[in-house]
């Protein structure tokens, strides 16, 4: 059998791949032109060496044009052997063992079967059968080659009835080694429009975390009318509404679902239970599960994954076994992490552990992280050492709910072991972990646990941002800012998490100015992520505590630039609010308020609060019952001391002390603005008496507050008895012994007078200098009352 040679096939890389002719047949003349070739070999080249000249040997194949002359015969005893070998090779019966060594290189006159006759081109399911191969391969030269092969011999234009799937199949591959983009071409030039080429890029767009170019497509393919969708293009859809928590667009999606008549598909219906319960719409989510016509596995998992309690998750899983499914690893991880907010014992705990072992399951990282976390919330110590000892790997959620789980029962010394194993295999601690720990232990235990950090070098591991964050935290709410900001000066390139966390220990402790500087210093080093909505929030209440409304305007400024949407950002929101109305802008804050679409109780004290300070009493009084009938908002302490200093700013007296007596557990800051309500007033007997009747030990505040109402009404015997409690708690308090000292000059009591001042220089401290600061273009001047410092 003849075969014919063509052109050779073009090639797009410099290793192209080269197929062997197909096997002469063992019955054909032996005069043919060529002699059968060997067996092919598993990886050729498309431009070998020239053959040697040497003479051949067994193993090398026979001359390409032999004379007929020379030809061997059919009878003779040598070619016998050959023609077995062949009857074998067509039989494909297993050869002989051949020698281990390389196999020879194919003539330069072989090319590809089919490239001269286009009746011979591969059809469309040969060539996905090569790219499948090319898939396993791992080889996207090779895939390129054979797309390049497809096109020039027109199998690409040919059997319109399946170039669809063959383009399908390509822009698979093509996702896969990463070339989105060559993907969706290939998407485009497909003739007919087709919802599973579009399901396949929309997949691989979801994928590969690009879930916005995914809805874009989405949303281009609905609009065009390209294809009807099915039900797996609306869970890829979703899929990646739900990465992004999309809940805008996923309810747009759901109502073309309604549409369609599909919300009772599994797999669509699954997916709206997934996103309703990524976006804490709970009700929603309940909805669509009710509309599946028969809930899989996976279904029920979706649902209580939600924010549920227990009793309701558990009898779901109830809910669940009867309707004849059989729950999985996920099913048992959900219900147990659900019991820690039910009512139940640890007997219950122990009946699950026995269920999951009678069916015979295996307890992976997600199962045993889950039942430790029930046995240490329910006191069971032993059963959740005994679990986590016999778990065979630790991913980084389970040593994260191993050291918060150890923390919340009260097992220091557990969680810190614990924390040293993590660093040890180089988990991803969480900061909230780190710092919860550093918080639980305190200051001391906190510097010794940042030596043992430093002396083992976890601070180069894979979690060292987050300790290095939550050390820098720690030292800032104990007001260490000196070892705070030389352990931030030791890291080389600052996130934005480490920059928030020293700008809030200076803000919180009381350092606002200096925060401001450091926030000066972030923006100055180009830092790579832009400021967040916590660092704003921080910079503000910096701003509110200085009365720097001029930057606090700035800080407005960047937020916008920065595209915080402020109405719908609640910290930014009430930060901004409190800046504001701190700062005496009190119409910006009122305004502020109006815009905003969410409005939580910090937001509504705020603005109560600044409007008391300014004395706006009735305005605060009206807001105040307006917050009262909000149904799911109740005023809390913060919020009646607002309204007993509106009450005391306004002189309603009568009014605020019916207000104090609505509250149901009035705490001592709560007395304190009745007791100094009452005095400001001149009702110093009723004062008194509150102070003798609440149950608590009255404070600096109380103490201080009569003191001042004395002096102002003349109460001589009244603020004697003041001063002299206010000095039994602090006896170097200067500003007792003046105000004793003007009751007594007010009455011309001078000796007594002179008397107080004495003791005052001689046991009181210094009293601190007063300070104004003043701004002008030149820049900011301090002025102190004791000298010319600025």
């Amino acid at each position: 059998m003849s075969h014919s040679t063509g052109a050779p096939w073009p090639c797009s890389s410099s290793t192209p791949l080269l197929l062997p002719p197909p096997f002469a047949n063992p019955s054909s003349s032996p005069s043919s032109k060529h002699p059968p070739p060997p067996p092919p070999p598993r990886r050729q080249t498309l431009a070998p060496p020239p053959p040697s000249p040497a003479a051949p040997t067994s193993s090398s194949p026979p001359s390409p044009s032999p004379s007929p002359s020379t030809a061997p015969s059919p009878s003779s005893a040598s070619s016998r052997p050959r023609r077995r070998r062949l009857e074998r090779r067509h039989l494909r019966l297993p050869p002989p063992p051949p020698p281990r060594r390389r196999p020879p290189p194919l003539p330069r006159h072989a090319h590809l079967p089919g490239s001269a006759s286009a009746s011979a081109a591969p059809d469309p399911l040969t060539l996905r059968l090569v790219l499948n191969a090319c898939s396993n391969l791992n080889d996207l030269d090779l895939l390129i080659q054979i797309h390049s092969y497809a096109i020039k011999t027109s199998s690409l234009h040919s059997f319109s009835s399946e170039i669809t799937v063959l383009y399908t199949h390509l822009l698979n591959l093509y996702a896969k080694f990463g070339l989105i983009e060559v993907a969706h071409k290939l998407f485009d030039e497909i003739p007919v429009g087709d919802v599973v080429a579009f399901t396949s890029l929309l997949a691989r767009y979801v994928e590969s975390g690009r879930q916005l170019d995914a809805l874009r497509l989405y949303q281009e393919i609905v609009e065009s009318d390209y294809a009807e969708m099915n039900a797996h293009a609306y869970s890829c859809a979703l899929r990646a509404c739900v990465s992004i928590r999309a809940s805008f667009e996923g309810r747009q999606i759901h109502a073309q679902i309604v549409k369609s008549n599909m919300g009772s598909d599994v797999f669509v219906g699954t997916g709206l239970v997934d996103l309703y319960v990524k976006c804490g719409e709970m009700e929603c989510a309940m909805r669509a599960f009710l509309e599946i016509e028969e809930p899989s596995v996976v279904s029920w998992n979706s649902l209580m994954a939600g924010d549920l309690g227990g009793e309701e998750c558990f009898q779901l899983f109830a809910q669940m076994q009867e309707s004849g499914l059989s729950p999985d690893h996920v099913t048992f991880a959900c219900v147990l992490r659900s019991l820690k907010d039910a009512d139940l014992s640890a007997i219950t705990v122990r009946q699950f552990h026995g269920l999951i072992v009678k069916m015979d399951m295996k307890l992976d990282v997600f199962v045993s992280t889950a039942l430790f976390e029930a046995y240490i919330d329910h006191g069971c110590d032993d059963e959740a050492q005994r679990v986590l000892a016999e778990m065979e790997e630790k991913d980084d959620a389970t040593f994260n709910v191993v050291i918060q789980g150890c923390l919340r029962n009260g097992y220091e010394a557990k969680a810190v072991d614990a924390f040293f194993e993590a660093l040890k295999v180089s988990a991803e601690l969480r900061e909230t972990t780190v710092s919860i720990l550093l918080r639980a232990i305190g200051l001391y235990n906190g510097t010794q646990l940042h030596a043992l950090v430093i002396k083992r070098g976890c601070c180069n591991s894979s979690s060292g941002a987050s300790v290095l964050s939550s050390l820098i935290r720690m030292y800032a709410e104990h007001q260490c800012l000196d070892k705070a900001l030389r352990l931030f000066e030791q890291i080389h390139s600052p996130d934005v998490v480490q920059w928030t966390s020293l700008i809030a220990g200076f803000s919180q402790s009381g350092e606002s100015h200096e925060a401001l500087k450091l926030y000066v210093r972030m923006l100055s080093d180009e830092l790579g992520d832009a400021p967040n909505h916590y660092t704003f929030s921080t910079l503000l209440t910096s701003c509110a505590e200085l009365g720097a409304g001029e930057e606090g305007k700035q800080i407005h400024a960047q937020i916008t630039k920065a595209g915080i949407n402020v109405s719908r950002d609640k910290f930014v929101s009430s930060s901004l609010l409190y800046m504001y109305a701190s700062c005496g802008y009190i119409g910006e804050a009122s305004r502020l308020f109006d815009k905003m679409l969410q409005r939580d109780l910090a937001s509504w004290n705020a603005m109560i609060n600044s409007l008391s300070q300014h004395g706006y009493a009735q305005k605060a009084l009206e807001m105040f019952h307006e917050l009262l009938n909000k149904k799911n908002m109740q005023p809390n302490h913060i919020t009646y001391i607002g309204v007993l200093t509106a009450c005391n700013r306004g002189g309603m007296v009568e009014k605020g002390h019916e207000y104090f007596k609505s509250i149901e557990k009035p705490t001592i800051d709560h007395y304190a603005c009745l007791i100094d309500m009452f005095g400001r007033a001149g009702r110093l007997k009723e004062a008194m008496s509150f102070v003798e009747e609440m149950p608590f030990q009255p404070n600096e505040l109380i103490w201080t507050s009569l003191l001042a109402a004395s002096s102002m009404h003349g109460n001589i015997e009244l603020g004697e008895y003041s001063a002299k409690q206010l000095l039994k708690l602090n006896p170097k308090d200067p500003g007792t012994y003046v105000a004793l000292s003007n009751i007594y000059a007010a009455s011309r009591r001078w000796k007594d007078m002179k008397e107080v001042r004495r003791l005052m220089e001689s046991q009181a401290d210094r009293k601190q200098a007063g300070v104004s600061w003043v701004r002008s273009k030149k820049g900011q001047k301090y002025v102190f009352s004791e000298d010319k410092r600025s």
